[in-house]
């Protein structure tokens, strides 16, 4: 239906952020978030990997409850993908999936999918998790932030320390 109207999947693939805030929230979730699941399944990697980084607006615009009951599962679906950069894409889009998610489900439901993105085999994945780490942690109550969670964040800044001791920093001062 959608793809009739935009024309290609590329064009669909690439549109779907742009678009979901125009459409409103009643065509997102009897449109778009039908063809957004079919998406999710293609047999193109490229095209999985379009939907998972774009999952994260069309969650917001549906709102909270559409987000957990339509769009969580198709975002956690393809956390699950075999190819990484679909995984990878998951772990660049978590924050906003989050926080489309109501307050007090975003824990329950991401922590632990955050948790497995973060031990990927991939190493893309694994530091695309990292690189989002801060804001993620950012998404949740106060109550829901757990202490290993802290320390994996606190823990990057002595792991980075290691990694760029070769760098220097410059010389004149910046007025």
């Amino acid at each position: 239906m959608l793809r009739s109207l935009v024309g290609s999947e590329m064009c669909i693939r690439d549109s779907f952020n742009d678009l979901a805030e125009h459409f409103g929230e009643d065509l997102c979730s009897s449109v778009a978030l039908v063809e957004v699941k079919l998406l999710s399944g293609d047999a193109s990697f490229a095209t999985r990997k379009a939907v998972a980084g774009n999952l994260s607006k069309i969650a917001k615009v549906v709102g909270p409850a559409s987000a957990l009951e339509k769009v969580l599962p198709i975002f956690l679906s393809l956390c699950k993908d075999d190819i990484w950069s679909v995984r990878k894409a998951c772990a660049e889009s978590i924050v906003g999936v989050s926080e489309a998610l109501a307050p007090e489900v975003r824990s329950q439901h991401l922590v632990g999918t955050f948790k497995a993105l973060s031990e990927d085999a991939s190493r893309w994945v694994r530091a695309a998790s990292y690189q989002n780490l801060g804001q993620f942690i950012h998404t949740m109550r106060r109550d829901d932030i757990s202490s290993p969670f802290l320390k994996m964040f606190t823990d990057m800044a002595f792991q980075g320390a290691v990694s760029y001791t070769h760098l220097t920093l410059p010389t004149k001062r910046i007025v």
